[in-house]
């Protein structure tokens, strides 16, 4: 018997994989509908906050901001306090686009929450400020210091480091 920690990790998994798979239909990836939604919640940031924000690579977040301004989703900016610095702001076409994203994917999950039975749909509404709860908890800010966390710390709550 497993620990409901990792079924809930493998419930996580399936939801993301095809809440990411419904992106790709729509013609994004994840990665740009995640710089979209940074900057839609929280404003304006160098390519390198949002390279950090994301844990990606320097260049490979200024390929990925090079390609969003490209399709018109971001403008880019020099920095008026670094004129070296490149700052990226959501433009009215990404925000459009964010909004299909995320309208795409709650009618998604309507439809499958249409499907189950009133006292499932209960028991899931019920459950949301636990899963929030849950979610805040693994920011990055309210995480333990690195040194606490590793192999040891994750299998204790039968994840995976």
């Amino acid at each position: 018997m497993t620990s409901y920690a990792e079924e809930l990790n493998e419930l996580v998994t399936r939801l993301f994989v095809r809440l990411r798979d419904r992106l790709v239909e729509q013609g994004a990836s994840l990665s740009q509908a995640r710089v979209l939604s940074r900057l839609h919640d929280k404003g304006p940031a160098r390519v390198t906050e949002l390279a950090r924000a994301l844990q990606v690579s320097q260049p490979t977040m200024s390929a990925l901001v090079q390609r969003l301004a490209g399709q018109g989703s971001v403008r880019r900016s020099p920095d008026a306090g670094d004129g070296r610095a490149t700052v990226v702001e959501l433009a009215p076409a990404g925000v459009d686009l964010l909004t299909a994203l995320r309208a795409s994917r709650a009618d998604f999950l309507g439809a499958a929450l249409a499907q189950l039975t009133a006292p499932e749909r209960d028991a899931v509404e019920r459950a949301l400020p636990a899963l929030q709860r849950l979610a805040d908890l693994l920011e990055p800010a309210a995480l333990p210091e690195p040194a606490a966390t590793g192999r040891r710390a994750a299998s204790a709550v039968g994840g995976r480091p």
